[in-house]
């Protein structure tokens, strides 16, 4: 759930990503008809998250059913609308946060603009590594916190 908070990745997408332990080349829900694979920009938070040893669940589905179990009030995609909302209010531009998704540009920018935006991307990212650190230590000090 962290490294889906912490990229905004799909489900499946962070299975795969923890799985192969890799962040370029990552295949999304269209990559059978359009080919598209999804690199995530460079962060430290992230590499930490993949040197951890952790069972990896076989599938999606297993993790929405232990949030099910838990009686959580969230489904795993709420944490990519988290992570796509919270960014937008740091003040990232709309298309960088398009780009961090995964998400091809749509319109007259898919037409005309074929730039990938990485120093932008790695700049959100270092941006949002640092509020999510703040974000889980304030959590790990508060009382009764279960992180």
């Amino acid at each position: 759930f962290r490294l889906m908070l912490a990229t905004g990745l799909r489900s499946t997408e962070a299975l795969w990503v923890l799985k192969r332990r890799q962040t370029t080349d990552i295949p999304n829900k269209r990559t059978p008809t359009d080919g598209y694979l999804h690199t995530l920009p460079k962060s430290k938070l992230v590499a930490t998250l993949l040197k951890r040893k952790i069972a990896v669940p076989s599938s999606h589905l297993t993790l929405s059913n232990r949030l099910r179990r838990r009686k959580a009030t969230f489904t795993p995609h709420d944490l990519r609308r988290t992570f796509a909302t919270r960014l937008s209010d740091m003040g990232v531009a709309p298309h960088v946060v398009e780009k961090l998704l995964g998400h091809k540009m749509q319109g007259v920018m898919a037409v005309y603009n074929h730039a990938e935006y990485w120093p932008e991307r790695h700049a959100a990212q270092r941006l949002w590594d640092k509020a999510l650190i703040t974000a889980w230590r304030r959590a790990r000090r508060s009382p009764g916190s279960t992180s």
